[in-house]
């Protein structure tokens, strides 16, 4: 006698988690970014396990214990107009995927310049969340929601009540990325349990739908293995403790510059030739 298993209840009888095809829209259009950072890499600072969350009863955050000593995020330099400008009103920040947005707390304050870190709820997949990082967020959607608790949170904010919406569409403008010191990035983030979480990269190939990566093949980078660094190799390969204080050539990816520049307003374009 033969049993048959449907293909969708493998997963669960073999205990693997795997994601929907959430990504289905760029945050960032490509034809603005320049480089972006790999996933486990030395680019910025740690961005995994965090245990000081996690004694504190905060589980959304990386809960791998070997995640340690590596950032589980993509960071995006926008191209020169951008950085030049400097500015937080000019390169549009968009949803990657319909939601609803679940949180919104402050950040920036050690730079000067206060923004939004705005997570987002995938309605396709309840279990992963979008992060968004230095965000000059809209004034359609809450300033704050569902902030970090006021006992371990100093710059906690009640939920903001003067607001039109919190769902989102895919590719809608949420706002603009705040690269007044900084430049844009973006983690995605699953689900497993109440106390088990793990970041994912944003091109995992569980993550980002074909047909968005396709646009980013446009710029040259053909593979999505080219912006992720696996978690057997980064456990075999550790990362110097002090990594951090400088910029690495090996944990960036650089997109070929086109000619398009159709997404870039024209003043910008005139201050970057000055």
């Amino acid at each position: 006698m033969r049993l048959w298993i449907p293909l969708f209840v493998l997963p669960l009888l073999l205990g693997v988690h795997t994601a929907a095809q959430v990504v289905d829209h760029y945050y960032l259009d490509p034809q603005n970014v320049e480089r972006i950072s790999k996933f486990r890499s030395c680019a910025g600072h740690h961005y995994g396990y965090d245990p000081m969350f996690i004694d504190l009863g905060l589980y959304e955050v990386e809960t791998d214990p070997t995640e340690t000593n590596r950032s589980m995020k993509h960071y995006f330099s926008p191209s020169e107009p951008f950085r030049t400008s400097a500015s937080n009103d000019t390169l549009q920040v968009h949803a990657p995927f319909e939601g609803v947005i679940y949180r919104v707390t402050d950040e920036g304050h050690d730079s000067g310049y206060v923004n939004k870190q705005v997570w987002i709820q995938s309605d396709a997949s309840l279990d992963i969340f979008a992060i968004l990082f230095h965000v000059n967020l809209l004034d359609t959607f809450p300033q704050y929601w569902n902030d970090y608790p006021a006992e371990h949170w100093p710059y906690h904010s009640d939920d903001d009540t003067d607001f039109d919406r919190r769902t989102v569409s895919s590719g809608e403008v949420i706002g603009y990325a705040d690269l007044r010191g900084t430049i844009s990035d973006i983690a995605i983030l699953k689900k497993i349990d109440s106390t088990e979480y793990h970041y994912l990269s944003y091109f995992d190939e569980s993550v980002m739908t074909e047909e968005v990566f396709a646009l980013y093949r446009e710029y040259d980078l053909a593979s999505r293995d080219d912006v992720i660094f696996s978690r057997a190799f980064r456990n075999a390969n550790p990362l110097p403790d002090d990594c951090w204080d400088s910029s690495r050539e090996e944990d960036w990816f650089t997109l070929t510059s086109t000619e398009d520049v159709s997404g870039i307003p024209v003043w910008l374009l005139y201050q970057a030739t000055q």
